[in-house]
């Protein structure tokens, strides 16, 4: 059974319990996993607003995103995307130059 469902994340009932043990009572678990589900969507909010900021539409942030032009965004250019984009004072800060 699903225990928690959002935008980026859902948990199951199983991986909660292999996660924070057995015995840690039913609404412990459930004040605890909302608040990661809810970092989750944050964390994923931002990365988004981040990378349209930067790249100003879907098409051009795939492509800024698939960096060896594959078709698919592997697990190490999104990495770099992310860390990029974290790293990007000028978007930090509100200003979004386009660096294409």
């Amino acid at each position: 059974a699903v225990l928690l469902s959002a935008h980026t994340l859902s948990l199951r009932d199983e991986r909660v319990t292999q996660l924070m043990g057995a015995s840690t009572p039913q609404e412990l678990r459930r004040v605890v996993m909302t608040g990661v589900v809810t970092a989750v969507d944050m964390l994923w909010e931002c990365f988004g607003t981040r990378l349209l900021l930067r790249c100003k539409s879907f098409k051009r942030a795939f492509q800024w995103l698939d960096q060896d032009g594959s078709g698919s965004i592997e697990e190490e250019e999104f990495v770099r995307a992310y860390v990029e984009l974290q790293l990007d004072g000028n978007i930090a800060g509100g200003h979004s130059p386009s660096k294409d």
